[in-house]
């Protein structure tokens, strides 16, 4: 009895480490956010420097990564505005291709004006 459930537990926890292979690295998902950020602007409407705040509400469904993307925005006349992007980028992680899918809904962010 005591192997049995031995070996169901290695199986379980084998099975977990394999699906959590599946799931996007922090790294990768700051370097989406940093890659997007610039990328913003039409769906803004403004011009300046983005700067990523945080990443909230992320899902990862095989290559597509679905994220609200907080940005910091020092616009042209040296004003800064907070935004936030609901957006959705397919990856490709061996060959580095990155694409933004659909189109980002861009407005204030929630929590500052």
């Amino acid at each position: 009895m005591f192997k049995f459930v031995a070996i169901c537990l290695s199986l379980l926890v084998a099975v977990q480490a394999l699906s959590l292979a599946k799931f996007a690295t922090t790294e990768d998902v700051q370097d989406l956010a940093r890659w997007a950020a610039p990328k913003m602007a039409p769906y803004t409407q403004i011009q300046g420097q983005y700067t990523v705040l945080t990443v909230r509400n992320l899902q990862v469904k095989n290559n597509n990564y679905r994220f609200t993307l907080d940005l910091l925005v020092q616009d042209l006349d040296y004003k800064y505005l907070f935004r936030s992007c609901d957006l959705s980028i397919n990856y490709q992680s061996s060959t580095n291709a990155k694409e933004i899918v659909g189109t980002p809904k861009c407005g204030p962010h929630p929590n500052y004006q």
